[in-house]
């Protein structure tokens, strides 16, 4: 519905998973919705991650740009590469603040995960120390169903195109809470559980 309350657009109930669509729907109604309203005059920036992590926007103060960003340009399938490797994306995320040199202000990733890795442990390991040697701060939202749903794969533009298979067999995927937690002592951060049916943080 659009701010009038007007339908403007539908999709197949066996397309969405949960109340507000897709995890990455989720998590940009999270971030619009609830974390920037509350972080007026403070920089803000985006680093989308599959495979590989890329700068979905750089730091900045223009709510309204990145808003629009969210909505036209981050869509399930953009991010390069395939898997869940949030080291990557942990690393750019760091660099974009080592970029803006020393502001004195507090530094904090939000890493939004279901806790699946397909990344290298050794990597992990590296980046997140020199996170804490940076004095970045990590607060961990855990997402995803605790019941498992199945991996939806999508085109290059961004249609759905069926479940991800294995041996035949549709492959599933839920939040590891224990991937999640053990996330957090590595950090020394935070850990916030979204839930699905109540997604408040």
């Amino acid at each position: 519905l659009n701010d009038k309350g007007k339908k403007i657009d539908s999709i197949p109930p066996m397309e969405v998973i949960g109340p507000y669509g897709s995890r990455l729907d989720m998590a940009k109604w999270v971030i619009r919705d609830q974390i920037m309203p509350t972080l007026q005059r403070n920089r803000v920036g985006i680093v989308n991650y599959a495979g590989e992590g890329f700068v979905q926007y750089d730091l900045t103060k223009d709510y309204n740009a990145l808003g629009w960003v969210m909505d036209n340009w981050m869509r399930i399938g953009q991010a390069p590469g395939g898997g869940s490797d949030y080291a990557s994306g942990l690393h750019i995320a760091s660099t974009l603040f080592k970029q803006e040199g020393e502001s004195g202000k507090q530094k904090i990733i939000l890493l939004f995960t279901d806790g699946g890795f397909t990344g290298d442990p050794i990597d992990l390991e590296q980046v997140l120390s020199d996170i804490r040697q940076a004095g970045i701060r990590i607060i961990v939202i855990g997402m995803g169903s605790s019941n498992p749903v199945p991996i939806k794969l999508y085109s290059n533009e961004g249609q759905f195109t069926g479940y991800a298979e294995q041996d035949g067999q549709v492959v599933t995927t839920a939040i590891d809470e224990a991937a999640c937690q053990a996330l957090v002592s590595l950090t020394g951060g935070e850990y916030i559980r979204l839930d699905p049916e109540n997604p408040q943080v």
